[in-house]
């Protein structure tokens, strides 16, 4: 899975650079044919904690703020447990709460689009919950006894009760229990027995190719065409494109009132890619530093509303960073809820499928919906140290991190 992730975030970065390119894109130049100027969601809400909070003044509680803005966080916050035991919960969490789309009503849709969709969507999560699985037990296995918070076994006990049943071809269940079997075949020996050259998680990888034909039923055979629209779409679109008057005001705004004029600004966006695209300027903008309980409510609300965006997939990326930097942190023994941000991904994923039956001539939306699929859970063996959150941040939002 980790060479799809690597491919994709670096395309994740030429599409929402902003660079210019001496090819004249063949898109129509109001980009109708690939936003969908869907209705602005509501952010009330969040205006009427902003107002509550001013009021509060330095006497705010911030706890009562952030299960106002963001209740999942409440799951941390609240813990009375060390944060050890708070980190064993959460596994087990992520273990038992496989995130499934089914949608049986659907299946008889025309061209089948809702059950390739779903095969594609459940086949993908499924390993790529393996792989997260892996590198938990991989990190227990490589800590001293003492120091495990627990045993080895039990994940590969987690493993083994995937149930893949909701797989509909029995060739695909096979291929992905083939794959499990081949994965615990290496996580049931000693690390130092492992062979220089097998990465385990390939056996993953090689599986999750087997969904790929769940794509090809979107396309009519012509990729030449089909890359031609990527390729387009691409060379136009990129943040900044609806917003960017709205982002300045927030630029210049005074330290004091800088958050009351994006809210604000928000609130009065146009359509929904343009609140999209004012969400994704705000995060990657170090003036936000200290605003992520906002940006991380106002992410939810926006990905909560269904709507379809081709910012959709920035958007959930920079959104899960924000969410776990500021409540589960970015050690690689951090409690990381992937169950939670995997809810999300199929809440963008759904919004993707839906848009492409309304518009079936819109390629780009199915792209957008393989492409969330292409990024690895939040997982903690990332580099020589800290799980995913404290690379991705950077390489996500680069002008907040400078």
């Amino acid at each position: 899975m980790k060479g799809k992730t690597i491919l994709f975030i670096a395309l994740l970065q030429v599409l929402f650079s902003g660079c210019n390119t001496q090819q004249e894109p063949n898109v129509d130049p109001n980009y109708d044919g690939i936003f969908a100027h869907q209705t602005p969601v509501d952010i009330s809400s969040v205006l009427e904690v902003y107002k509550w909070a001013t009021e509060k003044g330095d006497t705010i509680d911030m706890t009562e703020l952030v299960l106002k803005l963001v209740p999942a966080a409440g799951r941390y916050i609240l813990a009375d447990t060390p944060d050890d035991e708070i980190d064993n919960k959460w596994y087990i969490n992520m273990i038992d709460s496989i995130p499934v789309l089914c949608i049986p009503e659907k299946l008889r849709s025309k061209y089948n689009l809702y059950f390739n969709a779903e095969q594609y969507y459940n086949g993908n999560i499924l390993l790529l919950n393996m792989e997260s699985l892996y590198e938990v037990c991989v990190r227990s296995k490589s800590l001293p006894e003492e120091e495990r918070i627990f045993e080895p076994e039990e994940v590969m006990d987690a493993i083994r009760e995937i149930n893949v049943d909701v797989l509909r071809d029995p060739m695909d269940r096979l291929f992905v229990n083939d794959a499990r079997d081949s994965l615990l075949k290496y996580l049931a020996m000693d690390l130092n027995d492992w062979e220089e050259d097998i990465y385990p998680g390939y056996f993953l990888l090689e599986a999750s190719e087997r969904f790929d034909k769940y794509c090809y039923f979107y396309h009519d055979g012509d990729y030449d065409t089909i890359e031609a629209i990527i390729n387009s779409a691409l060379d136009t679109i990129h943040t900044g494109l609806w917003a960017e008057e709205r982002f300045e005001r927030y630029l210049n705004a005074d330290e004091n009132e800088q958050l009351e004029v994006m809210l604000k600004k928000m609130a009065e966006c146009k359509d929904f890619d343009e609140q999209c695209d004012l969400w994704c300027l705000w995060a990657d903008s170090k003036k936000s530093l200290n605003e992520d309980l906002w940006l991380i409510a106002v992410g939810t609300k926006l990905m909560d509303s269904g709507n379809y965006t081709p910012y959709s997939v920035l958007l959930w990326l920079r959104w899960r960073v924000l969410f776990q930097e500021a409540f589960c942190g970015v050690s690689r023994d951090s409690a990381i809820p992937n169950d939670y941000y995997n809810e999300y991904r199929k809440k963008c994923y759904i919004a993707s499928i839906l848009h492409f039956e309304k518009h079936p001539d819109d390629i780009f939306s199915v792209f957008m919906s393989e492409y969330l699929l292409s990024h690895s859970n939040m997982n903690r063996l990332a580099g020589w140290f800290g799980n995913n959150a404290l690379f991705e941040g950077p390489e996500l939002m680069p002008k907040r991190y400078e």
